[in-house]
């Protein structure tokens, strides 16, 4: 996966002593799940989930949110850590990911990742300045040989 910065000491995430990550390795995780296992994704999605008679809700709440097209995340929490969301969405076709680390609350973190991916889709595009095995053009280089 390439996270060079992430190393887990318990499979829950909680406090412990050695597990650290950064925002880039958790994005990196995020895009792996999304493009590796889509039918896992689809599960961060869901807004309630219900078993057993137990109702669960999501507390990825930008997933309600109509103003932005969230499709899912992970949200977290530990003392040490503060509160974190990692949450992806999709406007046409980009898809954005945002990571929020120790935040104060759970309102910040929904804000401050609401706001990272607004500013994305504003003032981020792709443009294709080139088509694979096209080419654009020739150039001369002093005493380079013709190829």
């Amino acid at each position: 996966l390439g996270l060079q910065d992430t190393y887990f000491v318990n499979s829950h995430g909680l406090d412990s002593d050695g597990i650290q990550t950064s925002p880039t390795d958790m994005a990196k995780l995020m895009q792996s799940i999304i493009s590796d296992v889509p039918d896992v994704y689809a599960l961060y999605s869901e807004k309630v989930f219900k078993w057993n008679d137990i109702t669960q809700y999501n507390r990825n709440k930008l997933l309600w949110d109509n103003s932005i097209d969230v499709d899912g995340g992970k949200t977290g929490y530990t003392s040490n850590a503060g509160y974190s969301l990692v949450s992806s969405a999709k406007e046409g076709r980009m898809r954005l990911i945002s990571v929020v680390m120790g935040t104060p609350s759970k309102q910040a973190r929904i804000s401050q990742s609401k706001n990272l991916l607004s500013y994305g889709f504003r003032f981020y595009d792709t443009k294709q300045v080139a088509k694979q095995g096209q080419v654009e053009s020739k150039v001369r280089v002093w005493k380079g040989n013709a190829n």
